[in-house]
């Protein structure tokens, strides 16, 4: 597990008693890959999943589970799993790699 930024449920960075709070952030990291939109992350453009895109669209879950993943694996995730749920939600499992 990585130890970095903690972040909000509003995205803000987490403040306590005046310091920037870190801790375990593996699943805050996955959640912002499956939001951001490629072409979002100037260093990184082809980073992002962009998950807002399938409100109130068809999906072939085969291919959007391939491009899930095609996104950890570029991230250094591993052991990946990915459901999409039939009322419209993604669960996504991964672990870090030992790099």
């Amino acid at each position: 597990m990585a130890k970095d930024l903690l972040i909000d449920a509003d995205n803000d960075i987490i403040i306590n008693g005046g310091d920037l709070k870190f801790g375990e952030n593996d699943s805050q990291a996955i959640e912002r890959l499956m939001i951001v939109n490629k072409g979002e992350i100037r260093t990184s453009p082809l980073c992002g999943y962009g998950a807002q895109r399938l409100i109130n669209a068809r999906i072939n879950t085969l291919v959007e589970e391939a491009e899930v993943i095609l996104q950890l694996r570029a991230d250094k995730w591993v052991n990946e799993s990915v459901e999409f749920s039939e009322e419209g939600t993604i669960q996504v499992y991964a672990e870090r790699a030992n790099v």
